[in-house]
């Protein structure tokens, strides 16, 4: 019997133990929803029938709340799931790692980056194998049953265009399971079964299909996922000698593929009650690899879903943390759970207990919810300006008599290189070695052991939050939280930029929205005329602009760890200082100089057009013209760094009042470790007020240890040691399975059957 056969007569085995089983029948008000946002519906609709208030945000993004407390969720994914748990689970080579450190079973197989490293694997391992991408979902890319070289290539191509590495493990012959997790005990399991029809002695397969999407297109969870005969498919129908106008004979069922995703066309048969108590421990069991996630689901391949894991072949294949809820609400077959009830359940009920909570040290990813205020409105707080910060005048003398010396320091390292630098030293002051960076995970070795950490210690929902500029305005809005307001328009869109600035008050910033434009044209406006000749300016080589309300003088950006203000950097705007000797022209280049050879400033160089014509003609100047020794000439009156702003370094007290409002918005958006606040002077009915322009919860901090001018904190040691107490996941530090000599299943010798390289 061939792999594939084997396949088959596993999966119709595990069909034949389940009673007769009826499509079910759902009317659900919102059929119309997308897949992920389903998931955001499900979960609102258990809250208000629980009574409890929810804040929506967008389609995906809400808050919800009871008397005690409020949490942001993302989709399904509460603030309380970290970017390190979502971020490893993502990666299938970590999530093998992080399973097998724990002793879970997983199957053998390696990572590789070309096709003669998947073949020398695939030889290694033995046929057949399993290609896929190391990161993505819904079975996109999957290749089973690899056998020849050729199939390697085609394996490979089919992944989506950016992947660039891949694992190739073991085929293993099994059914496919999800088993869904919430606060440590299993509520739900579903049988996943590849695209297929089963012939009525009538029908052709493509008949059967459309039948099959019929069914499928009721169901508000599958009807955005029908059966597609592809290419994949037409090529396995031709190795069954069938073509989509085949008919088969009554009773045989005609699998398309091998790949059981829903998302691929499979089937979900609920198997809840069904599902030996074994396998929903090796589950639990799993889930628990990721504590911050409240939530997970669990695919686990074995040969039966009624026998315990040690009497047959049975591994751990991954662990998603965005689970989708919905698939267990409306399976195409058998009983459906209520996960959107249990996970209010767990959030705001008895499972509360279970909820990873509060500060905790690196056992925990524990975060603080936001205090339940944000569903009934801030009071407005105190507009008061700061008393003890330094004001415009002394920031621009430092700027003039104090600037930090930067030769030597100047090299083609960006901003975030430069942070990876830095940060790793004082991880390596710490106690960390082999600090090592990937995207935003850090791997470095602690106390002999493999751990991988994430660089901000960010929630998901804190992450998409603070991206998602409408979700935020609206957030800060309902909490009476002053910002200033933002939005995106198309370059050729003048009726929406003009709609803009009438609508809210100016100043404005208007600038290209792709960080790869030239800086040509990034403009500070005081008058709603000037946006519309702004506009046109920047349509030679901006698709989208951003148009924001913008600082009336300077602005302040505090860097908040752990909950504490850290340090603080003044934006100013760009300013050079007259010597009496030295023209406009020649001390615009000085200033332009000195950029250039600045660390962080570099890469935010002062833009071709500051000061323009129309700034120095203000001033009775033009580039010609001698500033007198000490006057001070504005080159524009910007705040933001890529359109020259300098940066004033301060360690000193700060303002009480804009200290709790930094820390009262940072909890606001669920209470990330680290991240940075940029406020704005702004009047506001009437009176001067500092107003949120920025938010970012993964900041560069070379910007605040490299000021133009002013203090320079010990900004890396305090997110080191805040990292190295906060949540780490512990990997398997064994070699590529290939390598071992050991069974991944069960850690033990494998048994030797001849070399499988030829």
């Amino acid at each position: 019997m061939s792999e594939l056969d084997s396949f088959e007569t596993l999966i119709s085995a595990a069909l034949s133990r389940l009673p007769a089983l009826d499509a079910g029948t759902y009317r659900f008000k919102r059929s119309g929803k997308g897949r992920r946002s389903l998931d955001a519906a499900l979960l609102a609709d258990a809250a208000r029938e629980r009574g409890l208030p929810v804040l929506a945000l967008t389609e995906e993004l809400q808050v919800i709340g009871n008397s005690t407390a409020a949490l942001g969720f993302f989709q399904n994914m509460c603030q309380t799931l970290t970017s390190l748990d979502r971020k490893v689970s993502n990666d299938k080579e970590l999530t093998k790692r992080l399973l097998r450190s724990a002793g879970l079973p997983v199957a053998r197989g390696e990572v590789v980056s070309s096709r003669d490293g998947a073949i020398e694997a695939m030889r290694r391992i033995g046929q057949p194998v399993v290609i896929k991408p190391l990161t993505g979902s819904g079975g996109k890319g999957i290749t089973v049953g690899v056998r020849e070289e050729d199939e390697v290539s085609i394996a490979m191509r089919s992944a989506p265009v950016r992947t660039r590495r891949f694992l190739v493990e073991e085929s293993i012959p099994s059914i496919d399971l999800r088993i869904m997790v919430v606060a440590g005990r299993t509520v739900a399991a579903m049988l996943r079964v590849p695209a297929h029809v089963t012939g009525d002695g009538q029908s052709s397969i493509g008949e059967l299909v459309d039948r099959k999407n019929e069914l499928r297109h009721a169901n508000p969870y599958l009807r955005r996922s029908p059966v597609v005969i592809d290419e994949a498919a037409t090529r396995r129908l031709a190795a069954l000698g069938l073509t989509p106008d085949s008919v088969p004979e009554h009773g045989r069922r005609v699998l398309l593929h091998y790949k059981a995703n829903l998302s691929a066309g499979g089937d979900s048969v609920a198997v809840t009650d069904q599902v030996h108590p074994g396998i929903t421990d090796l589950a639990e069991r799993a889930a628990a690899c990721f504590p911050s996630a409240h939530h997970s689901g669990v695919d686990i391949l074995a040969q039966r879903f009624d026998a315990p894991p040690e009497e047959q072949n049975c591994i751990i294949c991954e662990v998603n943390c965005n689970n989708d809820m919905p698939m267990h609400e409306f399976p195409l077959f058998g009983t459906p759970v209520p996960t959107g009830e249990l996970e209010i359940d767990g959030y705001f009920g008895a499972g509360r207990t279970h909820l990873p909570l509060g500060r905790t040290g690196p056992a925990g990813d524990n975060r603080t919810p936001p205090d339940s205020r944000v569903l009934r409105g801030w009071r407005k707080l105190r507009r008061a300006a700061p008393a003890r910060m330094p004001n415009a005048g002394r920031l621009a003398t430092e700027l003039a008599t104090n600037r930090l010396p930067t030769e030597g320091t100047c090299d083609a390292e960006s901003p975030r290189a430069l942070d990876r630098r830095y940060l790793a030293d004082a991880l390596s002051v710490h106690g960390a070695d082999g600090v090592r960076f990937h995207t935003t995970l850090v791997h470095a070795e602690l106390e002999g052991r493999d751990v991988v950490l994430e660089r901000s210690g960010r929630s998901v929902y804190t992450a998409r939050l603070s991206r998602q500029r409408d979700a935020l305005e609206r957030l800060l809005e309902h909490a009476a939280v002053p910002f200033c307001r933002r939005t995106t328009v198309n370059a050729g869109a003048a009726s929406a930029a003009r709609d803009f600035v009438e609508k809210h008050a100016g100043p404005w910033n208007i600038y290209a929205a792709e960080p790869g434009c030239s800086l040509r044209g990034a403009f500070r406006l005081g008058r709603a005329s000037s946006v519309e000749r702004a506009r046109r300016r920047l349509t030679d080589t901006a698709t989208d602009l951003v148009i924001e309300q913008a600082s009336e003088s300077h602005a302040w950006r505090l860097l908040v760890v752990n909950g504490r203000v850290r340090s603080c950097l003044a934006l100013y705007p760009a300013t050079v200082t007259g010597d009496g000797v030295m023209t406009v022209s020649e001390l615009v280049e000085q200033a332009a100089a000195v950029r250039r050879a600045h660390p962080y400033l570099r890469h935010r160089p002062l833009p071709e057009d500051v000061p323009g014509d129309a700034c120095l003609a203000r001033h009775g100047l033009d580039g010609d013209s001698v500033v007198p020794h000490g006057e001070r000439l504005t080159l524009n009156h910007g705040t933001l760094i890529r359109a020259g702003a300098d940066t004033v370094g301060y360690t000193g007290q700060v303002e009480s009042e804009l200290e709790r409002r930094a820390r009262e918005v940072v909890s606001l958006i669920g209470d990330p470790p680290l991240s940075t606040v940029t406020f704005a002077r702004r009047t506001l009915h009437g009176d001067r007020a500092w107003a949120v322009t920025d938010i970012d919860t993964d900041p560069i901090l070379v910007q605040f240890t490299q000021p133009a001018a002013g203090d320079v904190p010990t900004v890396f040691d305090e997110v080191a040691e805040m990292l190295l107490t906060g949540p780490r996941r512990v990997l398997d530090s064994r070699p590529a399975d290939g390598d071992t000599g050991q069974d991944s299943r069960t850690g033990h010798a494998r048994e030797s059957h001849g070399s499988p390289i030829a």
